[in-house]
């Protein structure tokens, strides 16, 4: 009888175990749909508005409206796209030349950040300008968010918020 009781414990928790893994699968693919949501369109747009341009990355980012950033060649010209993403109009175009890479912005916010544990750097578009965030944890634990201008690598903005652990 009690071997009966285990083999029944036993296939509840891996019952248990499964629906763990499938609701994790399920909501990690919801959340990379809603993330990548109409990046192809986008891109369509762009290829439309600039004709032979190649996309080689892209980016999404939701601030003061949602954008899509694309990384563009043309040739031997590599541009930045910014591009609402609902009205499908291109905000700002910048030569890739122009903007600071991420390791110039990596190294000054180290400068001014030399506790902080590094997660994340990507491009974004806050304010009607282009911009490099850097998410990281400070000394205290706490989560940040730096932001630095694209063009002149200049810190604009810096957020650090509490952990209620």
């Amino acid at each position: 009888m009690k071997v009966n009781r285990l083999w029944w414990i036993a296939g509840i928790l891996a019952g248990i175990l499964l629906l763990g893994a499938i609701s994790y699968v399920v909501s990690y693919q919801i959340l990379e749909d809603r993330r990548t949501e109409g990046m192809e369109e986008t891109k369509a747009f762009l290829e439309q508005q600039e004709k032979g341009v190649e996309v080689t990355e892209s980016y999404s980012f939701t601030g003061d409206l949602p954008v899509h950033i694309l990384y563009a060649s043309k040739g031997n010209q590599e541009k930045v796209y910014y591009i609402n993403k609902k009205d499908k109009a291109i905000l700002e175009t910048m030569d890739r030349q122009e903007q600071v890479s991420r390791e110039e912005v990596k190294q000054a916010w180290k400068n001014n950040c030399g506790s902080c544990i590094f997660s994340n750097i990507r491009p974004a578009y806050k304010n009607e300008r282009p911009l490099w965030e850097i998410t990281f944890k400070d000394g205290e634990g706490r989560y940040g968010l730096s932001y630095f201008h694209a063009e002149t690598g200049e810190q604009y903005q810096k957020f650090a918020f509490k952990n209620d652990e």
